[in-house]
């Protein structure tokens, strides 16, 4: 079998280990391993219908060490989910506003944000968009 397909995961799974060796912040670290999720989940035909960006996921996922992750806006890779999406759960004390393009997850039905205390300080309003949500169980 020809290897030469393998090539674009050997370049993601490189540029996600570099960037988990010379860098801590989340959305870096976010893009970096976008590609690498998503050729793995298109070669297998998997598509995410949960996302968890919370402190204990990214820390299991890019082993931080008790280092924080501050995560200030959301990767806009997670649009190309918008037709499977139905939980995505952020933690962040530091995401002052949500894109409009979140109203474009029409299946999600369960969306949490919010910081380990439970309180987000810098978030003051969610986007007119939301109202396009209307499979939306829980806030």
């Amino acid at each position: 079998e020809d290897l030469r397909c393998l090539a674009p995961l050997e370049l993601a799974l490189s540029e996600a280990l570099t960037a988990q060796r010379v860098c801590w912040d989340a959305e870096a670290l976010l893009a970096a391993f976008a590609p690498l999720s998503k050729f793995v989940g298109d070669s297998q035909g998997i598509r995410a219908n949960s996302v968890d960006l919370s402190l204990k996921a990214l820390d299991n996922l890019f082993g931080t060490q008790g280092k924080r992750l501050m995560l200030f806006d959301l990767p806009e890779d997670l649009r190309e989910l918008k037709a499977e999406m139905r939980e995505l759960m952020v933690e962040s004390v530091a995401l002052c506003e949500v894109p409009e393009w979140v109203g474009e997850f029409v299946h999600l039905e369960v969306l949490q944000l919010e910081s380990n205390d439970g309180e987000n300080p810098v978030l003051k309003e969610l986007p007119a968009s939301f109202g396009n949500l209307c499979a939306l169980k829980s806030l």
